[in-house]
């Protein structure tokens, strides 16, 4: 259930006024957005299946936000949010769960966390980024704030190097014991950050940060039992519109194009007339939702590994 740009383009142009196509397509991508938000219907949720090789943390791609379910190895699960650890009727840090279940671990700068402490370099893809400016923020191993010193001045942070087909530390360059944060400039392609190892010169892949990545952030979590596999169901981090072949993904045109006029009124200021045709967008779009929905339900659900059988009579 969609339909391209292109397909809405004149109608989007009579409604909007006069402007460029960057822009046009900030406000089209701006009225699916709040749509989105309808609670009617979500063109941002999907779902993916992810080799995890035998692994329990996992850090997933960076257009996957709020996860909604995992399915691990086939089995369904119980999903625990970060405060579960301090629940008195929780794992703690140490018990081991029964059932199948992940936690949320919330957002992290990473793909991987460094095995041990250790200084870091980044490839560089196109040779047009060498000097971008790639920042980590962290820790060092004496557990002190990562600092390096700057114009005689110190600074937060370390600025790894990026030099077009050269990847070795400096001489000087820090070992780090945790990153909690990464910044990085606007580029043509993408940086690469690894831990460096004497031995291997690839070391641990910390992050494939694309050119758009300007404070790059993952969701994390935690799988209570390694799978060879696990499927999830998420929401998208962002939509956006970049090009007339692209996909507005929703049910109809006709919710979208009330949405257009209201998107005009409150950029205008006029926000009753705003509000009116809101109002019959939402209303338009949950009618196309409840004519193309397929008839299903959620269905209860019981843990019985809380059920003490010994106890029943």
């Amino acid at each position: 259930m969609s339909f391209s740009v292109n397909e809405i383009l004149q109608p989007a142009r009579r409604i909007l006024g006069a402007c460029d196509l960057h822009l046009l397509l900030e406000h089209l991508t701006n009225a699916v957005e709040v749509l989105a938000d309808s609670g009617e219907f979500d063109p941002l949720t999907g779902y993916v299946d992810l080799c995890t090789e035998r692994q329990s943390i996992l850090t997933f791609p960076r257009d996957i936000d709020t996860v909604h379910a995992i399915n691990i190895g086939g089995n369904p699960s119980i999903g625990r949010d970060q405060l579960y650890n301090f629940h008195y009727n929780g794992l703690g840090d140490c018990r081991t769960p029964c059932g199948w279940s992940w936690q949320d671990l919330g957002p992290v700068p990473t793909l991987r966390e460094l095995a041990a402490p250790s200084k870091l370099v980044a490839f560089v893809e196109n040779e047009q980024d060498a000097g971008s400016e790639l920042w980590v923020y962290g820790f060092a191993p004496d557990g002190t704030e990562l600092r390096t010193i700057s114009g005689g001045v110190a600074v937060p942070g370390y600025q790894v190097p990026t030099i077009y087909g050269y990847a070795l530390p400096d001489a000087n360059a820090p070992l780090i014991a945790r990153v909690t944060r990464v910044r990085k400039a606007e580029t043509l392609a993408s940086l690469k950050l690894t831990s460096f190892d004497y031995g291997n010169d690839t070391g641990t892949l910390l992050g494939v940060f694309q050119w758009d990545e300007l404070e790059p952030s993952y969701r994390r979590v935690k799988l209570h039992r390694t799978a060879d596999w696990v499927r999830v169901a998420y929401r998208k981090a962002f939509f956006s519109l970049k090009s007339v072949d692209d996909l507005i993904p929703l049910p109809t045109k006709p919710p979208y194009t009330m949405m257009l006029h209201a998107m005009k009124y409150y950029d205008e200021g006029d926000l009753a007339r705003a509000a009116g045709y809101e109002a019959t967008a939402r209303r338009w779009l949950g009618e196309a939702v409840e004519a193309h929905a397929t008839n299903t339900q959620a269905t209860l659900q019981i843990n019985d590994n809380l059920v003490d059988h010994d106890t029943i009579d």
